[in-house]
């Protein structure tokens, strides 16, 4: 699962200023094999919402958010349990430093055996922006980690790149000065 900062209906085949802010993600979503969901009820509403949204059918109901709610010391049979259950070796890969938005004890409590994380994906100062290591360079890492992960296993990469302050590396910017920051980082 690749879970882009952010990245929506709002953002997905929209043309802005006559540049399509999401065309590699509009190919993705377009191929035979992937569905792209319109209509979801278990959806975040943010960061901090998208892993209960998404693994454990728990939708942004609450005022607070279920992972810093009362409710999130509940046991939860989340879909990477599931995995695990059925012999997949389960991992979520985030950017960012393990406890940043509790993404760490969410991922335990939906059972993810193996969290990697900024100290775990940072190669090069370079690699590091604002939240943490620059998805280009955490996408890099993977493609060199993946190839020697014992099959099946089940993966989950949530982005950062995208969000607030969106901070992309200067050697990967380019010049759209009628985009906002905001949509120059999809």
């Amino acid at each position: 699962f690749i879970i882009v900062e952010s990245l929506g209906n709002k953002q997905l085949f929209q043309t802005v200023h006559g540049c399509r802010l999401t065309p590699f993600m509009d190919s993705l979503a377009n191929h035979q094999a992937n569905r792209l969901g319109s209509h979801g009820l278990a959806e975040g509403k943010t960061s901090i919402e998208c892993l209960p949204a998404m693994f454990a059918g728990i939708p942004s109901l609450l005022e607070t958010p279920y992972i810093l709610s009362n409710f999130s010391t509940n046991q939860l049979t989340g879909f990477p349990r599931v995995c695990n259950e059925k012999g997949y070796t389960t991992y979520f890969v985030h950017g960012a430093t393990r406890g940043s938005m509790r993404f760490d004890a969410m991922a335990n409590a939906l059972g993810f055996q193996e969290q990697w994380y900024r100290n775990e994906l940072a190669s090069r100062p370079s690699d590091l922006g604002s939240w943490g290591v620059h998805d280009h360079a955490v996408l890099k890492q993977l493609s060199k980690k993946i190839p020697k992960i014992k099959q099946p296993f089940m993966m989950t990469v949530f982005t950062l790149s995208t969000h607030e302050p969106y901070d992309i590396p200067i050697s990967l910017q380019r010049n759209y000065p009628k985009l906002s920051k905001e949509e120059r980082s999809y």
